[in-house]
């Protein structure tokens, strides 16, 4: 048999009825001292004085027993603390401050995706193992939160897997209208990009509508940004107003994509924008319009350097329902050649997706236009900067609640010269776990 180590005992309780063994005992030896002629007064006083004594020494046995126990009994394998004096400065400041912020534990959190695709135009056939998504948000305090995204997937053209940390962001919420974030997070331009992210699970559909798909994958509109982030809401009528206001590094243009400029940049160059939207209440719960504005100065690596200052203006509209899904939204690019002196380009691109939710389907049908100017050095120096249309029509089934199957059949027309059409079949089962 185990016994109990020493120093996981308690003290001693005295019990209960030791304490009136002794009281009667006391009680007991006085009553011969007292004569049986005394009256009942006398009698009265006398064996309250002994009871006084006898408590009196009962209280000063059990003082001196919890000083013996205490002294025999170690702490639980604690080293005596050092006197104040003998204590550093910093070692106590870490100390309260360790407790001052404790948190609940971090759950990680994740996506995945599988799936089988087809896509004519000499695209990739067969089946793949899409991506696999690390999604944590520390609560460091009742201020201070952070969001951390990490992605590992296959390269398209290699088939090599390769890690991205797709978002990176610490935060201060002054209140519940103003959050203040630093690091790389979603653009806030539109609806789309921050409502999902790169969990497939989330959105209706397999593909994003390509022009404001990841950098990496061809999208033309920045779905990143490494920089700063205010971001919000208040009432406002039965409604909220919600805003954003960013800024950060310029995205360039390297091997063909965009990309966010991580580490900085060596050239000069930053970018701003904004989302001004309205979520409605009452009756018209669950729409949200808005208008988005960002402007940058973008330089590619071709063999002469271009610089364009891209300047984006849009508006947006969403209706998340029960049984409805809607979003739409619009982006015109007015593009200014800070390098060739080739003046201003406009261009425009937009989407709308709907969707009807029976129980577990959702069928979905989208539509994607972009109308890009080819003279425009941003475009030109993009692999995906090319004017194309393109019809998706899909279906949804959730088999759990946490997990999804997907189909989705779409047709892209590239419409600059020379003319390319193709068909994809897109099959998907993502979970979220």
């Amino acid at each position: 048999m185990t016994g109990t180590p020493a120093h996981s005992r308690k003290p001693r309780r005295r019990s209960p009825s030791l304490i009136f063994l002794g009281l009667m005992t006391a009680m007991g030896g006085a009553a011969p001292g007292i004569s049986f002629a005394q009256s009942d007064a006398e009698r009265i006083r006398a064996l309250e004085r002994k009871l006084e004594q006898s408590l009196k020494t009962i209280e000063d046995m059990g003082a001196r027993l919890n000083e013996l126990e205490t002294r025999a009994t170690p702490g639980p394998n604690v080293s005596p603390a050092a006197p104040p004096a003998e204590q550093h400065e910093h070692e106590r400041r870490t100390s309260e401050a360790g407790v001052a912020a404790s948190q609940a534990p971090t759950l990680l959190k994740g996506f995945a995706d599988v799936g089988a695709n087809f896509s004519g135009n000499r695209g990739n056939k067969g089946f793949i193992d899409g991506s696999l998504d690390f999604y944590l948000t520390p609560q460091l305090s009742s201020n201070v939160k952070s969001v951390i995204e990490l992605v590992f997937e296959h390269d398209k053209t290699k088939g090599e897997l390769a890690a991205d940390l797709e978002r990176l962001q610490v935060g201060y919420a002054f209140s519940n209208a103003a959050t203040v974030w630093l690091g790389r997070f979603h653009t806030p331009l539109g609806y789309w990009n921050t409502a999902f992210h790169h969990g497939q699970q989330l959105q209706t559909s397999v593909l994003r509508p390509q022009m404001i798909d990841f950098e990496d994958a061809g999208g033309v509109i920045p779905a990143h940004t490494v920089g700063v982030w205010a971001t919000g809401a208040v009432h406002a009528g039965n409604g909220r107003l919600s805003y954003d206001i960013f800024g950060g590094n310029s995205p360039s243009i390297n091997a063909n994509v965009l990309d966010p400029n991580n580490s900085g940049k060596t050239q000069p160059g930053y970018s701003s924008g904004f989302n001004l939207g309205y979520l409605f209440g009452g009756s018209a719960d669950g729409i949200k319009t808005g208008i988005h504005g960002y402007r940058a100065v973008v330089r590619d690596d071709t063999p002469v350097a271009n610089v364009t200052r891209v300047s984006i203006l849009g508006g947006y509209a969403a209706l998340d329902s029960p049984a409805w899904e809607l979003i739409a939204e619009y982006y015109a690019l007015r593009n200014d050649d800070l390098s060739g002196g080739t003046g201003r380009h406009g261009s425009w691109t937009g989407f709308a997706q709907l969707g009807y939710r029976a129980e577990r389907w959702t069928p979905f049908v989208r539509l994607e236009k972009a109308a890009l100017n080819q003279a425009d050095n941003y475009f030109a120096a993009l692999d995906s900067g090319r004017a194309y249309s393109r019809q998706a029509l899909g279906l949804r089934y959730d088999l759990t609640s946490n997990s999804a199957l997907k189909a989705e059949l779409n047709r892209t027309v590239a419409e600059a010269a020379p003319t390319v059409s193709f068909n994809q079949l897109l099959t998907q089962w993502a979970i979220r776990f």
